[in-house]
């Protein structure tokens, strides 16, 4: 999530983990994006990128 009144940086492109962007502003990115106040959008964005809570602990026990 960017908030442009915020005033803060980006996170991306930095972050690899991010996968989507919910902002008030214009963005250009490859990544889907969707406006702060689109509930549904946002809402589907996180269910296109969700991962089952077992390839959560997976991913996490290769990493350590």
């Amino acid at each position: 999530m960017h908030r442009a009144a915020n005033g803060k940086p980006w996170l991306f492109p930095g972050d690899a983990g991010i996968v989507g962007i919910a902002t008030d502003t214009a963005v250009e990115t490859a990544l889907p994006t969707a406006h702060l106040d689109d509930i549904p959008a946002i809402a589907a964005m996180m269910r296109r990128s969700a991962m089952s809570i077992e390839d959560v602990l997976a991913r996490s026990a290769a990493e350590n």
